[in-house]
This record gives structure tokens, C-alpha cells and sequence, in this order.
């Protein structure tokens, strides 16, 4: 996880993960040059499984490349600072991945919602490889903040490319998809 001034929604999104019924994780926050609250928020989740690295602001990119250098599990799993995990959401990717070795990238359907909580609509991009290979012809088929992605291949396609400041997961995918079967 990524964050850059994210004091409203920050203590949610780590709380979301910290409690996810797969406990076994670690969860690596850059904290991008924040100047809001969000370095003290994050300071006071007393949880050794939560790793925090501060550092001056480089952009989206960059804090993304660096959570993934410090991260150190075989699977790495994407959320926003201001996004939530479902409480299965890790245990049920881990399962899907682990029935499916051919796989490297997994997404999920997302819900979106207002600031009051209320549902706004559903996402549900394409679920399987051939759907998904299609629709990346012309859209980014996956929602960044869910997805599961094997360590190995994200090495393999050289991590983010830090000389996209936008649609860095979308240039991601593309270059996975050279290299692996792609879910939702």
C-alpha cells in the first residue's frame, strides 16, 4: 500500500487487511511524503505485521516499486489507502492462486461506494483469461486495488515502470500478460 496524505481513510484500509481472516501477512505501507496525520495514524497501530517505510514524496509509482522491494511473501496483494478488504478477500485469492499455479495475476469485482457508504455500483470486469485478454485490447480489465499477483512474475516483468506516473497498473498487466494466465 502506497499513501500520500491519506489521514482520512488510512487507519480503515489497514485495519481492513490487518483483520483478514488469512492473518498470516504482513502488510508494507509507503508512506509517500505525507504531511498530513497519516504518520502519526499509522504509528499507532500497535501490530508487528505492519511494516512502515517514510519517505519524501516520489510519486505513486515509485512507493509502489518500494513497498514491492520490501515486501517479502511469495504473493503480493494491492490495496489503496482509501479502500477497504472484504474480510475473505486475502484467504479466498491465496486459495484460488494456489488451485491454480497457471495463474499470476487475479483481480476482483470491487463495490464502490459513496462517501455516506452507500452503494454507488458494482464492478465486475471480465473473469476469465481469454475474456480478460480481449477486453485489455481496449480497457484496463482488472481493479488495481484487488489484485494478487505472484512475486516471481512481477520480477520477471520488471515491476512498475516508474516512467509511467499513470495507468502504471494497466502498463503492468500488459507486460504480465506476456508471461502468465490473467482472473478476476
Amino acid at each position: 500500500m502506497a499513501v500520500h496524505d491519506g489521514a482520512p481513510w488510512i487507519a480503515g484500509a489497514v485495519a481492513s487487511v490487518l483483520s483478514q481472516t488469512a492473518g498470516d501477512l504482513e502488510l508494507v505501507v509507503v508512506d509517500d511524503g505525507s504531511t498530513d496525520a497519516t504518520a502519526d495514524l499509522l504509528a499507532a497501530v500497535a501490530d508487528r505485521r505492519l511494516y512502515v517505510h517514510r519517505q519524501l514524496r516520489t510519486g505513486l509509482t515509485r512507493a509502489l516499486n518500494r513497498a514491492l522491494g520490501v515486501a517479502r511473501a511469495d504473493l503480493v496483494a494491492r490495496l489503496d489507502s482509501d479502500d477497504l478488504a472484504l474480510p475473505e478477500r486475502l484467504h479466498r485469492q491465496r486459495v484460488f492462486l494456489g488451485a491454480r499455479p497457471d495463474v499470476g495475476l487475479l483481480g476482483t469485482a470491487a463495490r464502490e461506494v459513496d462517501a455516506a457508504g452507500a452503494l454507488v455500483r458494482e464492478v465486475r470486469p471480465p473473469t476469465d483469461d481469454a475474456a480478460i485478454r480481449h477486453a485489455l485490447i481496449r480497457t484496463n480489465p482488472f481493479v488495481h486495488s484487488s489484485v494478487m499477483v505472484r512475486r516471481e512474475l512481477l520480477v520477471r516483468a520488471g515491476g512498475y515502470d516508474e516512467a509511467v506516473p499513470v495507468a502504471q497498473d494497466y502498463d503492468l498487466w500488459m507486460r504480465l500478460a506476456r508471461v502468465t494466465r490473467l482472473a478476476n
